[in-house]
């Protein structure tokens, strides 16, 4: 289980790292410091694929509750944390295909 939330998590923040380094990798190739209001147009570009990130991530929770409270009323509830933390990766692997 351990092993499952790790690799997830990793994969989240591949995606941060992959698209840190595709938006903004040469603009810090060039300078050792980079002035965030000369590169606008690069850094929202940026955010914006963050904030599709973010939004995986929230779908995944709502995902997540709606399967938990559809698993209290068919009487099969979560009963622990660990199986709430294995539902969470349901959704998750649900979400990713």
């Amino acid at each position: 289980m351990n092993q499952n939330w790790y690799e997830l998590w990793m994969k989240q923040n591949q995606l941060f790292f992959e698209t840190t380094n595709e938006q903004l990798g040469h603009l810090f190739g060039q300078n050792k410091s980079v002035n965030p209001e000369e590169n606008l147009q690069q850094i929202h570009q940026w955010l914006e694929k963050l904030r599709m990130i973010s939004n995986l991530y929230h779908e995944t929770s709502d995902l997540m509750l709606k399967q938990w409270i559809e698993r209290f009323r068919s009487n099969q509830p979560v009963q622990t944390v660990q199986e709430l933390q294995e539902l969470w990766l349901d959704c998750c692997r649900k979400m990713f295909r």
